[in-house]
Protein backbone atom coordinates (compact mmCIF):
# COMPACT_ATOMS: atom_id res chain seq x y z
CA UNK A 1 0.00 0.00 0.00
CA UNK A 2 1.29 3.47 -0.90
CA UNK A 3 0.14 6.75 0.62
CA UNK A 4 -1.97 8.91 -1.72
CA UNK A 5 -0.39 12.07 -0.35
CA UNK A 6 1.67 13.77 -3.04
CA UNK A 7 3.18 16.75 -1.32
CA UNK A 8 5.38 19.58 -2.37
CA UNK A 9 7.72 20.77 0.34
CA UNK A 10 8.92 24.36 0.34
CA UNK A 11 11.74 24.88 2.80
CA UNK A 12 13.82 27.96 3.44
CA UNK A 13 17.15 27.64 5.16
CA UNK A 14 17.90 30.26 7.76
CA UNK A 15 21.26 31.96 8.04
CA UNK A 16 23.66 29.03 8.01
CA UNK A 17 27.33 29.79 7.55
CA UNK A 18 29.27 27.84 4.92
CA UNK A 19 32.37 27.95 7.10
CA UNK A 20 32.51 25.59 10.07
CA UNK A 21 32.10 27.85 13.06
CA UNK A 22 31.81 26.37 16.53
CA UNK A 23 28.37 26.82 18.09
CA UNK A 24 26.62 28.32 15.03
CA UNK A 25 23.30 26.86 13.96
CA UNK A 26 20.49 27.81 11.62
CA UNK A 27 16.84 27.08 11.03
CA UNK A 28 14.86 25.28 8.34
CA UNK A 29 11.29 26.46 7.94
CA UNK A 30 8.71 25.98 5.25
CA UNK A 31 5.23 24.84 4.25
CA UNK A 32 3.99 21.49 2.91
CA UNK A 33 1.48 21.73 0.05
CA UNK A 34 -0.56 18.99 -1.66
CA UNK A 35 0.77 18.95 -5.23
CA UNK A 36 -2.60 17.93 -6.70
CA UNK A 37 -4.97 20.25 -4.85
CA UNK A 38 -2.65 23.11 -3.92
CA UNK A 39 -3.88 22.96 -0.31
CA UNK A 40 -1.57 23.15 2.69
CA UNK A 41 -1.15 19.93 4.68
CA UNK A 42 -1.52 20.11 8.46
CA UNK A 43 -0.28 17.29 10.74
CA UNK A 44 2.41 16.20 8.27
CA UNK A 45 5.73 14.87 9.53
CA UNK A 46 8.78 16.70 8.16
CA UNK A 47 12.11 14.95 8.62
CA UNK A 48 15.85 15.56 8.19
CA UNK A 49 17.00 11.95 8.22
CA UNK A 50 20.75 12.45 8.66
CA UNK A 51 20.08 14.58 11.74
CA UNK A 52 17.35 12.28 13.09
CA UNK A 53 15.19 15.43 13.50
CA UNK A 54 11.47 15.74 12.89
CA UNK A 55 8.77 18.38 13.10
CA UNK A 56 5.01 18.28 12.49
CA UNK A 57 3.26 20.91 10.41
CA UNK A 58 0.75 23.19 12.15
CA UNK A 59 -2.83 23.87 11.03
CA UNK A 60 -1.57 25.98 8.10
CA UNK A 61 0.98 23.40 6.89
CA UNK A 62 3.98 25.33 8.26
CA UNK A 63 6.93 23.84 10.14
CA UNK A 64 10.19 24.95 11.79
CA UNK A 65 13.31 22.95 12.61
CA UNK A 66 15.61 24.94 14.91
CA UNK A 67 19.28 24.48 15.83
CA UNK A 68 20.27 22.91 12.51
CA UNK A 69 24.05 22.71 12.06
CA UNK A 70 25.64 24.30 8.97
CA UNK A 71 25.48 22.15 5.85
CA UNK A 72 23.28 20.94 3.05
CA UNK A 73 20.32 18.84 4.19
CA UNK A 74 17.62 16.78 2.50
CA UNK A 75 14.16 17.35 3.96
CA UNK A 76 11.31 14.86 3.40
CA UNK A 77 7.64 14.86 4.36
CA UNK A 78 5.25 12.05 5.25
CA UNK A 79 1.58 12.14 6.11
CA UNK A 80 0.89 9.25 8.50
CA UNK A 81 -2.90 9.23 8.04
CA UNK A 82 -3.01 9.59 4.24
CA UNK A 83 -5.47 7.53 2.22
CA UNK A 84 -3.89 4.29 1.04
CA UNK A 85 -3.99 3.19 -2.61
CA UNK A 86 -3.71 -0.45 -3.73
CA UNK A 87 -0.38 -1.53 -5.20
CA UNK A 88 -0.33 -1.64 -9.03
CA UNK A 89 -0.57 -5.12 -10.58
Amino acid sequence: MRPLCLATLFALAGPVSLLPVQGRTGRIRGVVIDSLLGATLPDTEVRVARLNRTAVTNSTGRFVLDTVPPGEWTVASRRPHAVQLPEPL
